[in-house]
């Protein structure tokens, strides 16, 4: 049987000695039983941790209804991710977001890969803006993201205008009385630059030549995901109280 690659967002202690381990692949996000994984001198320790990149195996059977994992290698322990109280700060949150919405993704290939890079560029480098990044790019893969070449209200293309916030999206001048909530202008355009762009050509120097909205930017998306999706991180919650 070949190795499976996944990415490890969530475990649970189980049972004396075993873990339950959410494992986010490029087929599904499912959660499996390794037996022994609690034991930090069982084999099986070192990857059955989160944020941790492995290959593993299955077996065919379930044991108290959880598929079994029963080999695996690490391929990335993403040591200075978990060395450095910042990044780790930015990917709790990450991991929570993975965790409560990847079952409502259905093109898990590009969630996956999606996950990969980001991990990888926060693991590499670091800017304040990748958690943003991460919240804003994931709502494409959500079904929700904002419009921005198209009246929302009219369906006329357009290059400028305001965006209504509970709409989703650009309003052109002429349904502008139609809306309730605009947002600050100059904001939208960094918001709408870093929606648009590759997440390979977002490196920190280039991050350095936006203005600094990054407390407008974690406003908007928090009323954004709260708007269309009911959703709050938790784990972003009590980080915010810390």
């Amino acid at each position: 049987m070949s190795l499976i690659e996944g990415l490890i967002i969530k475990t649970q202690n189980y049972q004396e000695n075993s873990k339950i381990v959410w494992i986010l692949t490029a087929f599904d996000y499912t959660s499996y039983l390794m037996r022994g994984s609690a034991n930090p001198k069982s084999h099986n320790y070192a990857y059955s941790n989160e944020l941790t990149k492995i290959r593993f195996q299955t077996s065919d059977r379930l044991q108290k209804g959880f598929p079994i994992l029963t080999s695996g290698e690490v391929v990335q322990n993403f040591s200075a991710t978990k060395t450095n109280i910042d990044k780790m700060r930015m990917v709790i949150v990450i991991l929570d977001m993975i965790n409560q919405l990847a079952n409502h993704i259905d093109d898990k290939q590009t969630l996956f890969s999606f996950c990969n890079q980001i991990l990888d560029l926060i693991n590499n480098s670091f800017h304040p803006l990748y958690l943003q990044i991460f919240r804003l790019k994931l709502l494409y893969l959500l079904g929700v993201g904002p419009i921005f070449s198209k009246c929302v209200n009219c369906g006329t293309s357009i290059k400028q205008g305001t965006f209504d916030l509970n709409n989703g999206g650009m309003v052109c001048v002429h349904c502008q009385n139609q809306t309730l909530t605009f947002f600050d202008p100059d904001v939208i355009e960094v918001i709408k630059f870093l929606y648009l762009t590759k997440l390979v050509f977002l490196s920190p120097p280039v991050l350095n030549q936006i203005p600094n909205y990054l407390l407008e930017i974690s406003q908007f998306l928090d009323h954004y995901y709260e708007h269309f999706l009911g959703f709050n991180s938790r784990a972003e919650a009590i980080l915010k109280k810390l």
